[in-house]
Order: structure tokens, then sequence, then C-alpha cells
């Protein structure tokens, strides 16, 4: 695998021999707890933006190193919870392009309600 262009496919194959080589199992059992330390480790992509800036993210390799591998561990995890519901990169990338269509023609104007007052 060229690790400068990898496929969501790869990235499943590769999170499928973690799983293997460390006897983890993915179900929808797992799913839910995958799910957890997604948000765990969004939490800590957070901290680095709060109390780095986005300066440092963009300037500094130190800061972008631990921002990037982050942001790295939220993706695994999240393609843990494909796993473990079986979501193939086909449906994902069907669905990412459809949804893709949809937000190209969308407003948003049915959040203002949400956000603003």
């Amino acid at each position: 695998m060229d690790p400068d262009n990898l496929s969501f496919a790869d990235m499943q194959k590769m999170q499928h021999e973690l799983a293997l080589k460390h006897g983890w199992n993915y179900d929808t059992v797992e799913g839910p707890l995958q799910l957890l330390w997604t948000y765990d480790e969004m939490g800590e992509v957070t901290a680095i933006v709060k109390k780095k800036s986005a300066d440092k993210i963009l300037n500094d390799p130190a800061v972008r190193g631990h921002f990037t591998e982050e942001i790295c561990d939220v993706l695994m995890y999240l393609t843990d919870v494909l796993l473990c519901y079986g979501v193939s990169p086909q449906e994902i990338s069907r669905a990412f392009t459809q949804k893709w269509e949809h937000n190209m023609d969308r407003t948003w104007d049915e959040n203002k309600d949400l956000y603003e007052k």
C-alpha cells in the first residue's frame, strides 16, 4: 500500500489486520464502544485546536504532527465502527458522493433557527 495514496478500502483492510493481530472482534456489540472511543479522540483533537491555535497547527511541525496523529485516531475508530456494522468501502463511496451532491445544492436554511437567534 502506498502511504501517500491510501484508499478507504486500504484503510479498512489495515484496521481489519490490526484487529486480527490483537484478537479484537468486530461485531455490532463492539460498534457503540468504537464510537465512544471516536468521541474520546475527537476530544483530543479539540483540545489541540483550543490550546495550540490554528496558526500552530498550520505552521509548527510538532503541533501539526500531533494534530494529524489524533485526527488519524478518529479516522481509525470511525473505520472500526464501519467494520463492526459491515459497511463496505463501496457503500461509503456511494453515500459520500450522494451526500456531496445533495450538499452542493443545499443552503442550510433549515439550520438557521438552531444556530441564529
